[in-house]
């Protein structure tokens, strides 16, 4: 009897045990959102987060913009609804246009950089958007579009940036579906710049 008592007792985890199997400083994210958010910002050149009071380069017109929270995360967001079909993907892109730093654009000149995205449909509904990457100057992406579903979910596009010449400003468009169709919602945005593939 006292022997089992014993080894049962053994058996257990003590509380030492538990702080050595616990890295040190190792933090686990406290909701799905927050692993999202830190599977785009770890390596990126550019993050933006789209809180309340945020402001974009501009807001294709007719396209509607607005801010919103998630009840379960509390994280701040917006919504995109109402695009146009007209909208540019170069320039200054139509649709929610972010005018990326100075810097960016010369560390994306002859590389490669990838747009990702945390985003969602409205509601819980499936819904399409389209990213663009522009250099204003030395060619696009053109929309690429994504399909989202109702749960937070990252999506990226790829691009091989042209050598700037003049260097008129690099921009990133996010265009929501049409009228008519469920809109967007959109957390978190990154660009991360590398080397092009094969160099």
């Amino acid at each position: 009897m006292k022997r089992t008592t014993k080894l049962r007792k053994e058996s257990k985890p003590t509380k030492s045990r538990r702080k050595v199997a616990t890295p040190a400083g190792l933090t686990k994210p406290h909701n799905a959102l927050e692993v999202l958010r830190s599977r785009i910002a770890e390596s990126a050149s550019f993050f933006h987060e789209f809180t309340i009071g945020c402001v974009p380069f501009r807001i294709w017109p007719g396209m509607n913009c607005s801010n919103h929270t998630d009840a379960t995360s509390g994280v701040e967001h917006i919504r995109l609804e109402n695009g146009s079909p007209d909208a540019p993907s170069g320039g200054h892109t139509g649709g929610y246009s972010i005018r990326l730093p100075d810097t960016l654009e010369a560390a994306a000149s002859g590389r490669h950089v990838a747009v990702s995205v945390v985003s969602r449909g409205v509601a819980g509904a499936k819904s399409r958007f389209a990213l663009s990457y522009s250099t204003n100057e030395v060619g696009n992406t053109g929309w690429r579009w994504q399909n989202a579903g109702p749960e937070w979910a990252v999506f990226t596009i790829e691009y091989d940036v042209p050598t700037m010449k003049q260097g008129r400003g690099d921009f990133v468009g996010i265009l929501a579906d049409k009228e008519g169709h469920p809109g967007i919602e959109i957390c978190y945005l990154s660009v991360s710049v590398t080397e092009r593939p094969g160099k």
